[in-house]
């Protein structure tokens, strides 16, 4: 009987600038998908295929310079114990184990990156602009 499962995928994007540009930021997307799968190894390989085509997005951000897209190889299932999607049901779930002495501040930017991280001024190159093509 087929289960539903949460899958977070990691991709990394990049700005091919010109040669004589500054060094530029990369970026470091999850994406968490939703799947229908008999096992957690098949829900892993329909997102590992998805994720793959994702991959394959470019676009011109707002500087005109091509950003392309990598998908790491990495994957984590998490099976739904709901078999109904409704409001508030769980759709992914990660523990992470640390020391008694790890303070909150750390475990936030271990799981969403430092302030300056998400609010560089560096990712404004990263948006797509309305140039979005597959290849």
């Amino acid at each position: 009987m087929a289960n539903w499962y949460s899958v977070k995928t990691l991709y990394r994007m990049d700005v091919k600038a010109p040669a004589d540009a500054a060094p530029r930021l990369s970026s470091c997307e999850e994406r968490v998908l939703l799947v229908r799968a008999d096992s957690f190894d098949d829900a892993l390989e329909k997102a590992q295929q998805e994720a793959r085509k994702y991959a394959n997005m470019r676009w011109q951000n707002a500087r005109g310079e091509s950003v392309e897209t990598r998908y790491l190889e990495v994957a984590d299932a998490f099976m739904l114990f709901d078999d109904e999607l409704t409001d508030g049901t769980e759709l992914y779930s990660k523990m992470l184990f640390v020391g008694p002495s790890a303070s909150d501040d750390e475990l936030t930017e271990r799981g969403l990156g430092t302030v300056a991280e998400q609010t560089s001024e560096d990712a404004e190159g990263f948006e797509p602009g309305s140039s979005v093509e597959s290849s």
